[in-house]
């Protein structure tokens, strides 16, 4: 089993976040990965919350946040759509 996050770690481009995607739908769909927002509206609000809350996180990781995005924020902020209550 691969791990997703170190995936989302080395995105840099647009074919890596692809193949991080095919990843993960993969995964959902023979169980390895849990969804705990398993559905749609949920998802969307996790994704949603999450969104507007990602500073705090960089910011609790120590790490700079930069306004513009980078394709491996795009996997995080699916997969914290996943669990982001």
């Amino acid at each position: 089993m691969e791990d997703i996050n170190a995936r989302i770690e080395a995105i840099e481009t647009r074919q890596d976040l692809a193949d991080v995607l095919q990843l993960i739908t993969e995964q959902f769909e023979s169980g390895v990965v849990k969804f705990d927002n398993d559905d749609i509206a949920s998802f969307l609000s996790g994704m949603w919350g999450w969104t507007l809350s990602m500073d705090g996180y960089y910011k609790n990781q120590g790490i700079d946040f930069d306004e513009v995005p980078k394709w491996k924020h795009f996997a995080m902020i699916i997969m914290a759509g996943s669990i982001y209550e």
